[in-house]
């Protein structure tokens, strides 16, 4: 049963995940239609950023789903799962902030 509640899991947070993608376009065009002000891309990058963890998330749980539909491996499931967390948050966040950090550009604006 606690495999089908991961998969309801990561559907939910796909769902927040694409709310997030899609909110830029929606504030664009309903707040400040016919402008790029610095506010809209700031809200625009703040969403899209924001959506990695939920998605990352998603991405993860359901490779524990198959993982685990294939191998009934809970080990194994848990590995896959925890891995692939692990290689998205690395690439998405952490890399990323300790290249700004490396590269002396301080805090994003």
């Amino acid at each position: 049963m606690y495999v089908q509640d991961c998969h309801v899991a990561a559907l939910a947070f796909v769902v927040i995940a694409i709310a997030l993608i899609m909110m830029p376009a929606a504030y664009h065009r309903l707040a400040e239609p016919g402008c790029v002000s610095r506010h809209a891309i700031k809200v625009s990058s703040l969403s899209i950023c924001y959506a990695l963890a939920p998605l990352a998330a998603a991405l993860a749980l359901d490779i524990f789903v198959v993982m685990h539909a294939v191998t009934a491996s809970l080990t194994l499931s848990l590995v896959g799962g925890i891995a692939a967390f692990t290689v998205l948050i690395s690439l998405w966040f952490i890399y990323p902030l300790y290249s700004r950090h490396h590269l002396g550009r301080g805090k994003a604006h």
